[in-house]
């Protein structure tokens, strides 16, 4: 399942990037979102951080065999320090990530500090509230529902943010916001 909302969010970022794009995945994982992408944008620079050694060992199994390690650069980061100069990217994307993060404001004025000026986020986030009081450990997470989200964007100085509840990923919302 996640595979393919992995496609469908890489199929997004290429339909709205340009061509020679620059993006960023903070919490990458094992690097599907970033393999998808570097099929889709085959000029795009890709870079990828995870909190995670384990995480960015699993990238780097995924990459190589790919033929993508001229292209796709991943490295050990936590969200709240990204080791970026300012205005680097034009896109910064993030799937299923935001609730692990240990700082999210930190983490969220990180991503506006290495955004170009007009530059775009992107989010998908698990949607907790569609699991009332079935499993109350993700009341831990109640930061990444929808009010609490976009209050966090705005305040982070982010520029027309948008939360959205795509019917056919009912478990997941997703964000967007400018720099």
């Amino acid at each position: 399942m996640r595979r393919g909302l992995y496609e469908r969010a890489a199929s997004h970022l290429a339909s709205i990037s340009p061509r020679n794009a620059t993006i960023l995945d903070v919490g990458a994982g094992p690097g599907h979102l970033l393999v998808s992408l570097a099929r889709k944008l085959p000029h795009a620079t890709l870079r990828g951080v995870d909190i995670s050694p384990h995480m960015t060992d699993e990238a780097r199994r995924l990459i190589e065999p790919a033929g993508l390690t001229a292209r796709i650069t991943i490295q050990q980061a936590d969200a709240a320090a990204l080791p970026f100069e300012t205005s680097t990217f034009d896109c910064v994307v993030s799937m299923m990530s935001y609730h692990l993060w240990d700082d999210p404001p930190k983490g969220l004025a990180e991503i506006r500090r290495v955004l170009k000026p007009g530059g775009s986020l992107r989010l998908y986030v698990g949607r907790w509230e569609a699991y009332p009081g079935r499993l109350p450990v993700l009341d831990y997470f109640n930061h990444a529902a929808g009010t609490t989200l976009a209050a966090a964007l705005r305040s982070a100085d982010f520029e027309t943010v948008d939360i959205r509840y795509p019917r056919r990923l009912g478990t997941y919302l997703f964000a967007s916001a400018t720099r």
